[in-house]
C-alpha cells in the first residue's frame, strides 16, 4: 500500500523531485507536498497513477526494484497472458 513515507522514498530512489512527480500527476507542486505531507489523503487514483509510473520507471531505468512486489507479479502475470489478435 502507498504511505507517504513510501512516496517519499519512491521519489527519492527514483531521483525525482517533488516538481517533477507534480507534472507527472497534472497538480501543482504544492498539491503534491501535500500528499507527501499527509495533509491531503492518498486517494486510489494516486495509487493506480503510482503503480503506472513505478512500471514505466522501472522499465526506462532498468531497475526493477522501483516497483512494490505486488504491482511486479500482477505485470509479471499480465506479460504471460496470450496475446489476442483484433479482428481484422
Amino acid at each position: 500500500m502507498w504511505t507517504k513515507e513510501r512516496i517519499v522514498a519512491f521519489r527519492e530512489k527514483a531521483e525525482l523531485r517533488q516538481e517533477d512527480l507534480a507534472a507527472a500527476f497534472g497538480m501543482s507542486t504544492r498539491s503534491w507536498q501535500d500528499i507527501e505531507n499527509g495533509v491531503t489523503k492518498i486517494r486510489m487514483w494516486h495509487i493506480l497513477a503510482l503503480d503506472h509510473l513505478t512500471l514505466m520507471l522501472a522499465v526506462e531505468k532498468g531497475d526493477a526494484s522501483l516497483v512494490d512486489p505486488i504491482t511486479a507479479k500482477t505485470a509479471r502475470d499480465f506479460a504471460k497472458l496470450p496475446a489476442k489478435q483484433s479482428p481484422a
